[in-house]
C-alpha cells in the first residue's frame, strides 16, 4: 500500500497512516506507475488541502493545516497522475506547473506516478560539473564576444544552469536555440514567467536573430558533433511565429550539412508556416 503524504506550513513533507489517492483528471483513483523519485525532482506544496483515501477508495479530506505536495520531475519522465487536493474556488489560482502526484512506500520514501521515458544523460544534473561548464563557456566568450546567441546561451547556461544551452559549448546533444518567437498561447508565459520569483527559471532571449546567426551556431553545434538543434523550447514562444528567420536558417544549415536533427516545438498554429520549413529541411 502506498500511503498517502502531505506539506505542513513550513514545507516538511509528513507520511500518514491512509492510503494514498490521485487524480485522473476527473476523479479520484488509487495510486499507481509508482516511480522512486528522481534526485533531480523537485517536491512542492500545494496551498490546498491534501487529500488521502479511505479504505473504501472514497477520499478523506486531511484537514486544512495539511497541504498537498507534489513533485516536479525533471525532463525524461512522464507524469501519469495528479496530485489529490480539495479544490477552493475562493483562493488565488495555482502557479501553473507540471505537477504530479507523489506518495510513500512501504520504508516511507518518496514514490512519484510517473513512467520514465528518456534516460539520456543530457537530462542529467551530474553531466556537467559547475566550475567545467564555467571554464568552458568563458573561453568560448573570449573569443565570440560579438556573438548575440552565444552571449544568450551562455546567459542561460550558467545563470539558469539550462542543459539544452550547456550542451551549445561542448558540441553535445541537442542544442536550443533562442530567436524571441512572441507567443500566441492564452495564459501567455505560462512557463518562463511567474508570480513568485522562485518560479521564474528561465527568461526569453531579447533580441531576434537573423537566419544568418542562426545558421551559423547550428552548423557549428551539429558538425561539432552535436546531434540536434532545437527551436520553441519551454521560455521560447510560438517558433512558427518567426518561421521566416527560421527557413532561412534551415536552408542554410541544410546546404552545408545533412548531419543531425532540426527539431521544432510547436502548437501547429500556423500550418503555412510549417510546411515551409519542412520543405526548407525541418525533420
Amino acid at each position: 500500500m502506498f500511503r498517502a503524504v502531505h506539506a505542513d506550513r513550513s514545507g516538511r513533507i509528513l507520511v500518514t497512516d491512509h492510503p494514498a489517492i490521485a487524480f485522473d483528471g476527473a476523479r479520484g483513483v488509487p495510486f499507481a506507475d509508482a516511480t522512486p523519485l528522481p534526485a533531480d525532482a523537485v517536491v512542492a506544496p500545494i496551498e490546498r488541502e491534501a487529500l488521502a483515501a479511505e479504505k473504501s477508495g472514497k477520499p478523506r479530506r486531511l484537514g486544512p493545516g495539511r497541504l498537498a505536495a507534489a513533485a516536479l520531475l525533471p525532463p525524461g519522465y512522464l507524469r501519469t497522475q495528479l496530485p489529490a487536493y480539495v479544490d477552493a474556488t475562493d483562493r488565488a489560482d495555482l502557479v501553473p506547473r507540471p505537477y504530479a502526484a507523489i506518495a510513500a512506500d512501504e520504508r516511507g520514501e518518496l514514490v512519484v506516478a510517473a513512467v520514465g521515458i528518456d534516460r539520456d544523460a543530457t537530462h542529467d544534473r551530474a553531466a556537467y560539473g559547475r566550475a567545467e561548464v564555467a571554464a568552458r563557456v568563458a573561453a568560448e566568450l573570449r573569443g565570440r564576444t560579438s556573438d548575440r546567441l552565444v552571449r544568450q546561451l551562455a546567459r542561460c547556461a550558467r545563470e539558469y544552469g539550462c542543459r539544452a544551452a550547456t550542451n551549445a559549448f561542448f558540441a553535445r546533444w541537442d542544442c536550443a536555440l533562442p530567436i524571441a518567437a512572441p507567443g500566441n498561447e492564452r495564459p501567455p508565459e505560462a512557463i518562463s514567467l511567474k508570480r513568485d520569483g522562485e518560479a521564474e527559471p528561465t527568461e526569453s532571449a531579447a533580441f531576434h536573430p537573423s537566419g544568418e546567426e542562426i545558421a551559423r551556431l547550428s552548423t557549428e553545434h551539429l558538425a561539432g558533433g552535436g546531434t540536434m538543434v532545437a527551436f520553441g523550447r519551454e521560455c521560447e514562444g510560438e517558433p512558427l511565429l518567426a518561421a521566416r528567420e527560421i527557413e532561412d536558417a534551415i536552408t542554410r544549415v541544410r546546404a552545408v550539412t545533412r548531419d543531425g536533427t532540426i527539431h521544432l516545438e510547436t502548437n501547429g498554429s500556423a500550418p503555412g508556416g510549417l510546411r515551409r520549413l519542412a520543405a526548407a529541411g525541418l525533420d
